[in-house]
């Protein structure tokens, strides 16, 4: 004898019957809630997940659980203000990420990837304030000169070296403070991303433009 399915065995029993013939509803209820099911596991069995559309939500909620580059940027710019240190950094917000830039000519020596004496000790607090941030930031430790070419003399070949040394200057100081180097990179770019065009100036403003785009910049960005 074949074994009756669980809607049969309900609704073949006299109890069932009895309530089929005086509610008929039911039958065609029951049959509709079946098929309703069917279609359902159907339905999700075809679906497909939405890799990246799930990775970029799982990335907005990790990144909303941690501290953006404005609130980063508020509290460097609290250590500026509580040092005195506006005249030796400041801070950038834009959409390649946070800055913060270190003017070259009060950090290095001329022609020179080591920091002035002393000047480690003054801008320590901006730099141990790097130390802490999330790990889904990204930091590049960027050298930018001045259009002036290097002397026979100096140590480095050009603008380029120097640069990138002053670069891998910062890198080294921020990696002996804890900041992982696979999080790092350098990058050296000479003169040719000015602040001032210096061919736009003269006199007085051109060496005041030439200070201005000695610059070591650390950027910070997802």
């Amino acid at each position: 004898m074949e074994e009756k399915s669980v809607f049969e065995s309900i609704f073949s029993s006299p109890k069932a019957s009895k309530k089929s013939q005086s509610e008929p509803w039911l039958l065609s209820y029951s049959d509709l809630v079946t098929n309703l099911m069917a279609i359902f596991i159907l339905l999700f069995s075809m679906s497909t997940i939405d890799v990246s559309r799930f990775d970029s939500v799982t990335h907005e909620m990790t990144r909303r659980k941690t501290d953006s580059l404005d609130l980063i940027k508020k509290k460097i710019d609290a250590t500026i203000a509580k040092h005195n240190l506006q005249k030796l950094v400041k801070t950038e917000l834009g959409v390649s990420g946070m800055r913060v830039v270190f003017q070259g000519s009060s950090m290095f020596r001329s022609a020179s990837a080591k920091l002035i004496p002393g000047r480690l000790s003054q801008v320590d607090p901006v730099l141990n304030q790097l130390v802490g941030i999330d790990k889904i930031y990204q930091v590049s430790l960027e050298g930018h000169t001045d259009d002036v070419p290097l002397g026979r003399a100096a140590r480095y070949a050009d603008n380029w070296a120097l640069s990138s040394a002053r670069g891998v200057s910062l890198l080294q100081i921020l990696k002996n403070k804890g900041v992982p180097i696979e999080r790092m990179s350098v990058a050296g770019y000479a003169d040719t991303r000015p602040v001032i065009n210096p061919k736009s100036v003269v006199g007085n403003k051109l060496r005041e433009a030439r200070a201005i785009n000695r610059r070591v910049v650390i950027r910070i960005f997802q």
